[in-house]
Parts: structure tokens; sequence; C-alpha cells
């Protein structure tokens, strides 16, 4: 095996030159700059929970499904296809899916939790009501 290929496998970059490595560095800068981290949060929190979370997706290999636990209380939710469940992002308490907000903490239900809503009537028709 040749010495660059080897440096590859291992993720050794290889430069030539000061001007190279410089202009590696600008594309790296500009590629994290680039990046639309609101979407990243949402996709990472929607997949992972919030940082203050106390729930996690975990997978029963037995039952072969995934579910959401709450490792405090010790509350346990099915996964049901890719829906995750609301969970409040001020108490961390459990939304139910056709709740317009939290009733534990009586906060309104987040940008990301009304993408969850399947209440019968839509969320702005029942902020305009109140």
């Amino acid at each position: 095996m040749d010495r660059s290929r080897e440096s590859e496998e291992k993720g050794v970059l290889e430069f030539s030159s000061e001007e190279e490595i410089h202009d590696h560095y600008e594309h790296l800068v500009a590629t994290f700059e680039n990046i639309n981290w609101k979407t990243f949060v949402d996709s990472y929190e929607g997949k992972f929970g919030l940082r203050n979370s106390c729930w996690e997706k975990l997978y029963d290999p037995e039952e072969e499904l995934s579910f959401y636990y709450q490792w405090q209380t010790g509350q346990k939710v099915p996964s049901i296809g890719n829906q995750s469940p609301a969970i409040c992002e001020v108490c961390d308490s459990l939304i139910d899916l056709i709740d317009y907000k939290c009733f534990n903490c009586d906060s309104l239900r987040s940008v990301r939790n009304r993408k969850k809503y399947r209440g019968r009537i839509s969320l702005e028709e029942m902020e305009a009501a109140t």
C-alpha cells in the first residue's frame, strides 16, 4: 500500500504547501458557516431530545420496537412509525398529540411541537378564538 493511501485511510491529510493547507482551512470554515444550525439543532433534538430532557429513545430487541423512556419517572411511550411523542420543552412532560398545550405547566406548544399536533381544530384557529 502506498503512503498516500495509507494516510488517507487513517484520516491524515497530506498537503504539499502552506497555501494548500490555508485553502483547505478556508473551505472548512466556509462549510461550517454555511450550515443551517437551526435545522441541525431541530433535527438533533428531534432524534435525541433536548439537552435537559430526561426522555431517551430506546429499542427493545425482543419486541423489535422503539420506545421513549423517561428515566426519572419510569414512564414508557411506544414509538408509532416515525412519530415521536410530543414532549414539553418547559417542564419535560408528555403532551398528548391532540392537546393544544401542555396541561402540566400550562405552556403553549413550541413551534417544533406544533408540527406533531393532531387535534381536530388548527392551532391558528384556536389562538384566534382566545
